[in-house]
């Protein structure tokens, strides 16, 4: 005996299952308008906002790049003395203030103001710290304080250069010769050997390194049956007079 067909079965393969429009969700364009109409004000907020970040970044670097370009046109201009301590004093902390200390730390070391070198090389050593000129008016430093008999220290600040590690080959180069030169007229002959290897290593092709070993040839021991005579320690300004700090 045959099964009878059920009805609610029969109509549920038979037809599709349709879903009542009203229990349908909502289509994309109401859901973007109902979006919009919530959150609207928020994300035309939100797209100034960054519209003025980037526009106000825009100006501040066009600002920034005015301003260097005109302190560099006032660099260039600081042309006398004046002009130039004029400009480190206005500029105080910026790179070129730094330099401007560097040639005024300079001209005062040319012209024997010791005291006022030792100053204006600190002052420039400080704002050029991150730059390879750090190095440069460290040795300035350095060399002034011998001018001012202040041999001790001066040498401590030479050996200080050479060891650094930080500042360019070149100015550690420059710092040794000059101790091995102090240690030659002292008759320290060890010591010159050591700083004259110490600046082959630096830098064998220097010319500070071909001096190094004219130091080490004028400083060979004397003979076993010549008996060395007294050598009394270099005076001041002996390294001083061989070359402004930086030179060859």
């Amino acid at each position: 005996m045959s099964t009878p067909e059920n009805p609610v079965q029969s109509k549920t393969a038979d037809a599709p299952n349709l879903v009542p429009a009203e229990a349908a969700g909502p289509s994309f364009e109401e859901t973007l308008h109902n979006f919009w109409k919530q959150y609207g004000r928020i994300v035309v907020a939100g797209c100034v906002i960054v519209l003025l970040a980037i526009l106000g970044k825009g100006v501040l670097d066009y600002m920034g790049a005015q301003k260097e370009t005109e302190i560099r046109q006032a660099y260039a201009a600081a042309n006398t003395p004046e002009k130039l301590k004029a400009f480190v004093a206005a500029q105080s902390g910026h790179t070129l203030a730094g330099v401007g200390s560097l040639q005024m730390a300079d001209t005062a070391y040319a012209e024997g103001r010791a005291a006022e070198a030792i100053g204006l090389y600190e002052a420039a050593a400080k704002t050029l710290a991150n730059t390879p000129l750090s190095g440069r008016a460290k040795l300035g430093r350095a060399v002034a304080l011998l001018l001012a008999g202040r041999a001790a220290d001066g040498e401590a600040a030479l050996q200080e250069v050479a060891d650094l590690a930080a500042v360019p080959v070149a100015f550690r180069a420059e710092a040794a010769y000059h101790l091995a030169a102090r240690a030659q007229l002292a008759g320290r002959t060890e010591q010159v050997r050591k700083l004259s290897e110490q600046i082959m290593q630096m830098d064998p092709s220097s010319p500070w390194a071909q001096r190094a070993m004219l130091l080490v040839a004028g400083s060979a021991a004397p003979s076993a049956t010549t008996p060395a005579a007294p050598v009394d320690e270099p005076a001041a300004d002996s390294v001083i007079k061989l070359n402004l700090p930086g030179g060859n």
